[in-house]
């Protein structure tokens, strides 16, 4: 309502209320972004190939991440093997014939002198394969946070 002095009257509580949407859009978000990760990791660590003798560091290495800032916030996975990328994305002319299917990042090359490995890709799928979940959760975080 506008007073006689022309000032909106109910202002104070509406900045209040949308103070506390804000809050609670991130809170949500930020469960969200945790519950995301983990379905990632799950993915990640099921298609993540093993080698037959002493296998298993690459698929052990694999962990969540989640940031959350006060103006954005991030969550994904990742795994700090030095060879990830090559399993990733394969190597030499096998590796450069055959991206599992998946986008490769821009300015990625291959050796083509030599035959390297098939990709055999497994962070790539956590992210594509679970695209549809993983919007899904960030709305539902958000019109959860909205909602009184």
């Amino acid at each position: 309502m506008i007073d006689g002095d022309d000032n909106i009257e109910g202002l104070d509580e509406l900045d209040s209320y949308l103070d506390g949407v804000k809050d609670r859009v991130g809170d949500y978000v930020a469960s969200s972004l945790f519950s995301i990760s983990e379905l990632m990791k799950t993915t990640a660590v099921m298609l993540c190939p093993v080698a037959l003798e002493d296998g298993g560091r690459l698929r052990q290495s694999i962990e969540t991440f989640v940031d959350i800032g006060h103006e954005s916030s991030e969550g994904g996975i990742g795994t700090s093997v030095h060879y990830a990328a090559y399993n990733e994305f394969g190597t030499g002319l096998r590796g450069s014939q055959d991206s599992g299917g998946y986008p490769e990042p821009d300015g990625l090359t291959y050796n083509l002198s030599w035959p390297g490995m098939a990709a055999q890709p497994f962070l790539r799928p956590a992210l594509y394969d679970n695209e549809q979940d993983i919007i899904q959760s960030i709305v539902d975080g958000v019109v959860h946070g909205v909602q009184p």
